[in-house]
């Protein structure tokens, strides 16, 4: 009675106000360890992306492509245009080995049979009929990622894709741009790199683009839609990674971003302060049970051997 009444309800109570004090320095300690753990996804995500970029630069320098783009279509026999159209689906097989390359689509200028194969080659005036075109376009040759978009392939269903795309040159003719080059990603294969983090966060991570809208999430219903947090927070964003704070009232919250360069976003992870402050609270009382457990346990056992001397 008197162990409980001078030592144990005392410490309790200092136990708890050490726990409130503290609570802001915890909710901050797990904003940090979020913080780092979007980090790694960020540096998982551009390797795999940046792989894709390298895929696409070294079909560049493949001498045969430009071989087939170049040829001239009336002066090819029936056969060998049948030939190349074999070789080529060959090349497109080959890079679609890639895990992250969905498909490869070309766009050529010229009229030869392969253009009209549907699955790899097309025409080019199918490109210009896109409303992504003038975005490949004044790319000039670079590499230039497109955002999620719904592409129909032949034999399947649409699927969601984000897309690196580059304008080709006519080796020749520098000035001259023969075909464009397309790499598809599956948005379903970056929302199981973003999801990695293994818990009840899934639902709270985005991929973002430069002007607020959500590339990929596991909800595929907001793709394109702008995130309401992110926009309240527009203009904020001056670190390429950090943590922002968001809304008032029973509306704040905060936004953990790390920019993906290769693509011209950011991943970010939204985290309404309800659910910080729960997260916090939890681990405060596991700290607080812990700590009263060791306290008891350790004053108990030497009451033991004071009581046995």
């Amino acid at each position: 009675m008197l162990f409980s009444l001078f030592v144990l309800i005392p410490f309790s109570v200092f136990l708890l106000y050490f726990l409130q004090s503290n609570n802001r320095q915890m909710e901050q300690e797990i904003l940090n360890a979020h913080l780092q753990t979007l980090n790694q996804i960020e540096r998982n995500l551009s390797y795999r992306l940046e792989t894709v970029e390298t895929t696409s630069l070294n079909l560049l320098k493949n001498a045969d492509l430009y071989k087939y783009l170049l040829e001239d279509p009336g002066g090819s026999s029936l056969e060998r245009e049948i030939s190349d159209t074999v070789s080529l689906r060959k090349l497109a097989q080959d890079i679609q080995r890639d895990n992250d390359v969905f498909r490869m689509r070309i766009y050529a200028k010229n009229d030869k049979i392969y253009t009209r194969d549907g699955i790899n080659f097309f025409p080019f005036s199918e490109l210009e009929k896109m409303p992504y075109y003038s975005e490949v376009d004044a790319g000039n040759g670079r590499a230039v990622w497109l955002d999620t978009h719904t592409q129909a392939y032949a034999g399947t269903q649409p699927v969601n894709v984000l897309s690196c795309s580059r304008m080709i040159r006519n080796p020749d003719n520098f000035e001259e741009f023969i075909a464009a080059l397309i790499l598809d990603v599956t948005e379903k294969n970056i929302c199981d790199i973003l999801t990695n983090i293994g818990n009840e966060m899934d639902q709270s991570i985005y991929l973002v683009s430069d002007n607020g809208n959500i590339l990929s999430h596991t909800d595929k219903s907001l793709i394109g839609r702008p995130a309401a947090e992110i926009n309240t927070a527009a203009g904020r964003f001056e670190e390429s990674k950090g943590i922002i704070a968001y809304g008032s009232g029973s509306e704040r919250g905060y936004i953990i971003h790390s920019r993906l360069e290769v693509v011209g976003g950011s991943i970010m992870l939204i985290i309404p302060a309800s659910s910080l402050a729960r997260e916090a609270g939890e681990r405060g009382q596991i700290w607080f049970f812990t700590t009263m457990i060791i306290f008891v346990s350790f004053f108990s056992a030497n009451s033991t051997a004071s009581y046995i001397r």
